[in-house]
């Protein structure tokens, strides 16, 4: 900055006033811009925390899960599997 340039600006201080508005402007400029990444950090992180929560995949929203076996089901199975290995005797 020019010593022109100091004098112009210091006239246009005078001409205004300089309040404590535009002290405590000056002092905390920096500092507003970290409290704004700070919250946009922090809101960023919700939103994650969120989308984790949501489940994966849809498909086993409505999923019935194992079929549970009926009681002549069982019986059929049981009667299936208890040829004692005769089937392969002649093989």
């Amino acid at each position: 900055m020019s010593e022109e340039e100091f004098g112009s600006m210091l006239e246009k201080v005078k001409q205004k006033g300089f309040s404590y508005d535009d002290m405590y402007y000056l002092v905390n400029r920096d500092k507003a811009a970290q409290n704004v990444a700070a919250s946009t950090k922090n809101e960023m992180l919700g939103q994650m925390k969120q989308a984790r929560q949501i489940p994966s995949s849809q498909g086993n929203t409505n999923n019935a899960g194992a079929v549970a076996k009926s009681a002549d089901d069982s019986i059929f199975d049981t009667l299936l599997g208890s040829d004692g290995g005769l089937d392969d005797l002649f093989r």
